[in-house]
């Protein structure tokens, strides 16, 4: 009887894993550390080091999509260069199981001197492939660079737009068991962006465990299952993708408010923290179905709350609570506005629908309408779709209240409220329609006050 397989180790794994950079005040004292001469200057202050990362411990499974969020200098891109063995820890275990291909850094090893065939076949060779795999992939780039003639000139003589075509191809021709890519996804024009995103879903879709680092956060939405968040070296959210980028983006939104959003904000650790304890605690919640809530609950972002949304539903054809629709019949948003400060008040409902993928499918903004009275005065707003003409998928939905005074302008008038991609709802295909796709439309809707 043969023994039991033995399960396979996790992709990627880290144990309490640090790591610290010295920073030196010029080139002169580097190479003096680096010769050992340092130790010989008691005399001299002590270099100081900057903790990039600090005891990050986490477990990532093979096939497993993950994002990596945070702001400029978290620590994100000293994961990667970790993971990919382009640094060293300074503490701590890293364990990486399988071949890593690193996106991060394009171009490394490309000879100007040399044509663009001469460059694949020399990038290629170091992945050991047979000679009908070596074919099949120089095939494959030459396809996908659609460079023509000029893949037999020296790449010194390429456009920034070639060379993105020529490094991305290249870099992508053959699946890895580890993809790390570090915000490479923009590069080349609109045509050939749209391109490399395919050709990536293509990649992440193929089994092998994409590690992905982006400011982009409808990139992370796209592409990624789960999403961790690093601030200040520290992993401080681990989930679902949707519902730590809901806590991000409203960590931001307290960080641009605090103060003014001057500059001295983001180096005020104490406003840092009480920004990120807002973004990570339980927001109230704003509606009587929990049901209708989206993955992370709901995310309210800064506004004056003069007035504010304290219910939101769905309702069917029929008017019940539903948060199924069916394309082609109508269907209505529901919110209720609550007076939270007694006075008189004159705003627009907006409402902005996301797709599965986190790009927005449609905007819908509201009449004025005018609220007055004491604290605890209500009243329903109500968004309908006759018909729907959303394509059948599932849906975020963000909704918020903003000032309607003349001149008016959503980007500017006061916010009263707004909760970012807080509701969910599914639309179903009408009887014999095939499921769709969710894309952006223009979509017209009756609204109505009670």
């Amino acid at each position: 009887m043969s023994d039991p397989v033995a399960p396979r180790a996790a992709a990627i794994r880290c144990i309490d894993l640090s790591k610290s950079y010295h920073l030196y005040r010029g080139p002169g004292e580097e190479m003096l550390d680096a010769v050992g001469f340092l130790r010989l200057m008691p005399w001299r202050k002590p270099v100081p080091l900057h903790p990039a990362l600090r005891g990050v411990s986490l477990t990532i499974g093979h096939g497993e999509r993950v994002g990596i969020i945070g702001r400029n200098g978290a620590g994100k891109s000293t994961l990667l260069k970790l993971v990919t063995g382009a640094a060293a820890p300074s503490a701590g275990v890293l364990l990486v199981d399988g071949t890593v291909q690193s996106l991060s850094s394009l171009g490394i090893g490309f000879h100007p001197e040399f044509s663009g065939i001469e460059n694949i076949k020399s990038a290629l060779v170091y992945n050991s492939l047979s000679e009908d795999a070596l074919a099949a992939a120089i095939e494959d780039i030459v396809e996908f660079c659609e460079l023509d003639r000029f893949m037999d000139m020296p790449i010194r003589s390429y456009s920034a737009g070639m060379l993105a075509r020529l490094y991305f191809a290249t870099a992508t021709a053959i699946r890895p068991d580890i993809l790390v890519v570090d915000e490479v996804l923009g590069a080349g024009d609109a045509y050939f962006a749209a391109r490399s995103a395919a050709r990536m879903r293509q990649l992440a879709l193929s089994g092998c465990t994409l590690l992905l680092v982006s400011h982009s956060n409808q990139q992370v939405l796209e592409f990624c299952e789960r999403c961790i968040w690093i601030e200040r070296g520290r992993v401080v959210a681990d989930g679902s993708t949707l519902s730590v980028i809901k806590a991000y983006e409203a960590f931001i939104q307290h960080l641009a408010h605090a103060q003014g959003g001057g500059d001295d904000v983001i180096h005020n650790e104490r406003i840092v923290d009480d920004a990120l304890l807002t973004a990570l605690q339980e927001s109230p919640v704003a509606s009587t179905q929990a049901d209708v809530q989206a993955d992370g609950g709901i995310s309210a972002w800064p506004a004056s709350r003069r007035v504010r949304i304290s219910d939101a539903w769905f309702e069917d054809a029929q008017g019940a609570p539903s948060r199924i629709g069916v394309h082609g019949s109508d269907w209505t948003i529901a919110i209720r506005v609550r007076i939270e400060q007694e006075g008189s008040y004159r705003f627009r409902p907006a409402h902005v629908l996301f797709g599965p993928d986190g790009r927005w499918s449609t905007r819908l903004i509201g009449p004025p309408t005018t609220l007055e009275g004491p604290v605890g005065t209500e009243r329903e707003v109500r968004c309908r779709f006759s018909p729907m003409r959303l394509g059948p998928a599932d849906y975020v939905l963000s909704v918020s209240l903003h000032g309607a005074n003349e001149p008016w302008d959503i980007g500017t008038a006061e916010r009263f409220d707004l909760l970012s991609r807080s509701f969910a709802f599914t639309v179903k295909p009408r009887s014999g329609q095939r499921p769709g796709k969710a894309l952006p439309v223009r979509h017209d809707a009756e609204w109505a006050r009670i």
